[in-house]
Formats: structure tokens, sequence, C-alpha cells
């Protein structure tokens, strides 16, 4: 192979954003990733919820994790991006919650879900330098876990009255808090 022409790479966006993602089933992580990748992210990080319907043991093989980094490099090449954001280590809910503390972070929520939710728009003008954004499993969060949560500062934000699917609310929050923050 030959190299014809350099090429410049796509500028990395000013917020440095960890998605945070509860596993899913199947190869809806490999979605979530890949969009997540394109859209910018500086790392994902994925956890276990009280909901989520996939047990850490299938993780703990290693095979998603070899997985995933593949898809990591098929995006970045997508997409023309110079940075390969990495895939940490599985999480559980609680330990992702410490391992964050001290940095902003964002929580997206069903419609109703908690009587203290702020709507996306209320970032409106804002651009932090380092953000993680949470995003609940398949069958939504816990109670206890918004309530966690929102005692250990989590700011939570809904879109709201829609109730997005869990492989697809990422890209629709990095694509809107892209926007809000004027990080295109």
């Amino acid at each position: 192979m030959q190299v014809s022409e350099l090429r410049a790479a796509a500028a990395e966006p000013r917020v440095a954003v960890t998605l945070a993602q509860a596993l899913l089933k199947s190869d809806k992580m490999d979605r979530v990733i890949r969009d997540a990748v394109m859209l910018g992210v500086t790392a994902v990080q994925p956890f276990v919820s009280r909901r989520t319907d996939v047990p850490m043991r299938a993780v703990a093989k290693g095979g998603r994790q070899v997985r995933w980094e593949r898809t990591v490099i098929a995006s970045v090449k997508q997409c023309g991006r110079a940075v390969v954001p990495p895939v940490l280590d599985t999480r559980e809910f609680a330990t992702l919650l410490e391992s964050t503390a001290g940095r902003t972070r964002l929580m997206f929520v069903e419609p109703g879900a908690h009587a203290h939710v702020a709507d996306v728009a209320t970032l409106e003008g804002q651009r932090p330098l380092d953000v993680v954004v949470l995003i609940g499993p398949e069958g939504g969060w816990d109670p206890q876990e918004l309530a966690v949560a929102a005692a250990a500062g989590v700011t939570l934000l809904s879109f709201g009255g829609r109730v997005l699917r869990a492989d697809a609310a990422g890209a629709s929050v990095m694509s809107v808090l892209r926007y809000v923050w004027r990080d295109l």
C-alpha cells in the first residue's frame, strides 16, 4: 500500500466527555461505542447497574472488551480522528460514582423519574472542560440509583417527555450536548 496524500486529522472537541453506558445486551453496546467514538468521546466507561441484564461475568471473559476495542479503531478510522479513546474496564455503578467524584457528571433519566430533574436546555451557554455522561440500562434507572446519584452531586437531566432506547440515548445525548456547548 502506498500513501498517496496526507490528510489532516479531525480536531478533537474542546469538552472531554466520558460516556458511561450501562451494559446492553447482544451487539447494542458495539453500536453505542461506534457512535460515541465518532461523536468525539474521550473514553467509554461501561458499567453495571441494578437493572442491567448483562452479568459482570459475561464481560470478565474478555471477548467483549477485545471486540469493543476493534470497534473503536474502526470508528476512529471512519471519522478521521487521530486519538483512539479507550474503552475502560467495566465497573459497578457505585464504583463509577466514587471514581468520578469531583468531575461534572450528567445523568440522563426517563421523564418523571425524579422530582429534581433539569432540562438539557439549562446547559445552554456552558462549556465545561471534563464531563461524565451517564446513560442507564434497557430497564431504566432504579429509583435508589437516582437518589444515590443526586446525593453524590450528579446532575439529573431529561430530554423532556420522550423516553429514548438505551442504545440510542448516548448518540442523541452526545449530539445535543455538542450543539449546546457549541463544540461541534
